[in-house]
């Protein structure tokens, strides 16, 4: 009898005219089929990328079998007395007023250029019975800026019961970001899907924090003169985020606040990670406040990690407070690393661990690197430091087997691949302070849909 094949090969043959680059606002693919639990594979192909079949039951009512409309997006005015449809994502934003929704109404993934929300309070979520997936593939811009998918400055955006998923070409290294935050208000994902297909593995970011061009002055001053600066808040909820990739990338020392609640990460980077800025000392540092609860996160680096570099670059300091969370890795990297030029005393400075409580490490030998491999702290010393309360460092029983270091394929990790086994013993099992399992309720995450998408070149 044949094996089953590994989590997420697909069965499922490429759809027909899909060679080639889709055009903006053509359904590339979407699926509402089962399949059943399996392992997390190698590598895939570097032909094409796979996305792992969805992991739980989706009623046939809701992935409706009609055709795509000619015009799925559809804005709603904050009244609700007006109604427009748009062919673009982009055209839909730039004709919002603030306080609209931008509804999509459509199955599958739509492939769309770039988009920018600026000065707006927007809200762009999937309508009732739909599984909408929205595509970017960055291109050279060739004026050396850098591509940022949705850009977003000075205001509040939510995205809700959505995919949002970015194609990284092969070619020259260059940074990039899904969402580049540009000190807006606030920036809220709920039952989102995020993937990262980044078969070469160049640094991308899902999420960028960064000062708004030409603002950095002002901030500095702001900061000089002891003027309080509102942090940033970013919500995350019952949501999963998988690629090649951080999920935080904080380029600035503002303020801010990342709060994470039933999410299931798969990242072949780090889930903070933190490279602040140059030039003169900022009065007073900013502090990035992180806030996990019931989180399970698989990292190929470290799951905070700050660096200032050789230049001495500003970082800021880093609280967190995580409860009834798993985290596991695949590289055996340090959970926290500092690196750069800064002394050992500054670095202990810049974290904090609060009032952690049943939080479960999947065997990590190093808990704290600070600068050099003489400066390590490890789970012993980390229960010194921080008191954390019913936690434990161990091997955690997962269902499915794990493809180590960089045979891990990010892209196409399922909620299959976070089920713990059913198998262990009690006394063994992670348990959270509600009595239930630790890490994220997998039944209250969106499923996944099957697409198959070639790779560009």
């Amino acid at each position: 009898q044949a094996a089953d094949p590994p989590a997420g090969n697909g069965d499922g043959a490429e759809p027909s005219g899909a060679k080639g680059l889709p055009p903006v606002g053509r359904v590339v693919a979407g699926t509402s089929e089962k399949s059943a639990p399996k392992s997390v594979a190698s590598q895939p192909d570097a032909t094409r990328v796979e996305v792992p079949t969805e992991t739980k039951p989706v009623e046939p009512s809701a992935v409706p079998a009609a055709a795509v409309p000619p015009s799925p997006v559809l804005v709603i005015s904050v009244d609700g007395t007006r109604q427009r449809s748009y062919p673009t994502l982009n055209a839909a934003l730039v004709d919002a007023v603030d306080g609209s929704q931008i509804v999509l109404r459509y199955n599958g993934v739509r492939v769309e250029n770039p988009v920018r929300v600026a000065k707006k309070n927007i809200t762009i979520r999937g309508a009732e019975g739909f599984r909408p997936g929205i595509e970017f593939r960055p291109k050279k811009t060739g004026d050396g800026v850098q591509p940022r998918m949705i850009t977003v400055t000075a205001g509040p955006l939510q995205v809700i019961n959505a995919e949002l998923r970015m194609v990284v070409p092969r070619g020259e290294p260059t940074s990039l970001a899904m969402l580049s935050l540009q000190r807006p208000e606030q920036v809220r994902l709920r039952n989102v899907v995020v993937t990262v297909v980044n078969p070469a593995r160049h640094p991308v970011t899902v999420i960028e924090l960064t000062p708004e061009p030409g603002a950095m002055r002002n901030m500095k001053k702001m900061m000089k003169e002891g003027m309080e600066i509102e942090p940033l808040e970013i919500t995350i909820d019952r949501s999963l985020i998988r690629g090649h990739a951080d999920l935080v990338r904080v380029r600035q020392i503002d303020p801010a606040e990342l709060s994470l609640n039933h999410c299931v990460l798969g990242l072949g980077g780090s889930l903070l990670h933190a490279t602040g800025i140059g030039g003169t000392a900022p009065k007073k540092r900013g502090v990035v406040e992180l806030d996990l609860v019931h989180v399970t996160a698989l990292v190929g680096e470290n799951l905070i990690r700050l660096d200032s570099g050789e230049e001495r670059r500003y970082v800021p300091s880093v609280r967190a407070h995580s409860r009834d969370s798993i985290f596991s890795h695949v590289n055996d990297r340090p959970l926290v690393s500092m690196a750069g030029n800064i002394d050992l005393e500054m670095f202990r400075g810049l974290l904090a661990w609060r009032n952690g409580e049943k939080n479960f490490f999947d065997d990590y030998s190093v808990f704290w690197w600070l600068g050099s491999d003489k400066d390590t702290i490890d789970f012993t010393g980390w229960k010194q430091q921080w008191s954390p309360a019913g936690s434990r460092n161990g091997t955690v029983a997962w269902q499915s087997p794990r493809a180590t270091g960089d045979e891990l394929a990010w892209d196409r990790l399922g909620l299959t691949d976070f089920r713990l086994a059913d198998e262990a013993a009690p006394e063994n099992r992670p348990v959270a302070t509600d009595g239930t399992d630790a890490g994220a309720n997998l039944s209250l995450l969106p499923e996944v849909s099957r697409v198959v998408v070639p790779t560009p070149e």
